[in-house]
């Protein structure tokens, strides 16, 4: 079953036609993501500052126990965090972003469609950097329209301490 709304379901896995079925009830902005000068669209709606995140499920491989694992919002329940979305680990930009754990949504699209990130011809996701408050509220959202540029870092980090500082 699809949910009706954002954040309405809990993270069952979608495939891109569910995604798509989705977002055509809702939102796609065409034009806000670019790659090699060529226009892509994202799928849903953008998230604005105090609306509520949705839960995700995505993976993080623990070296040290050689397994994947599974890791949610509900993880920082109570806490600020930050999430720096990138596209792929092939680009330099993006291998530069992942000083810290790195998480995938390689398995379903549920992430990308959640939070408005995914880019329907590539079925990648758009870069961003959210910071996400100790009650589980957008404190910041930024959406990188051109996969080869930084997002604004000291942004996050700023909306994120001040989140903390409530």
């Amino acid at each position: 079953m699809i949910p009706a709304a954002r954040g309405a379901g809990a993270c069952a896995p979608r495939t891109y036609c569910e995604c798509y079925l989705l977002a055509t009830r809702t939102e796609e902005r065409t034009g806000e993501a670019v790659e090699f000068a060529g226009q892509l669209t994202a799928v849903g709606r953008k998230f604005l500052p105090g609306e509520a995140a949705p839960e995700f499920i995505l993976e993080h491989c623990d070296v040290d126990a050689g397994a994947l694992r599974q890791v949610g919002l509900a993880a920082s329940a109570g806490q600020v965090c930050i999430l720096d979305v990138i596209d792929s680990l092939d680009t330099p930009i993006c291998r530069e972003n992942t000083a810290h754990a790195a998480l995938s949504a390689r398995k379903d699209e549920s992430f990308g469609c959640d939070y408005a990130l995914l880019l329907k011809e590539r079925r990648l996701l758009q870069r961003m950097v959210f910071a996400i408050d100790d009650a589980g509220r957008v404190a910041h959202a930024e959406y990188v329209a051109d996969r080869t540029t930084e997002h604004d870092d000291d942004a996050a980090v700023t909306a994120a301490r001040v989140a903390a500082a409530w």
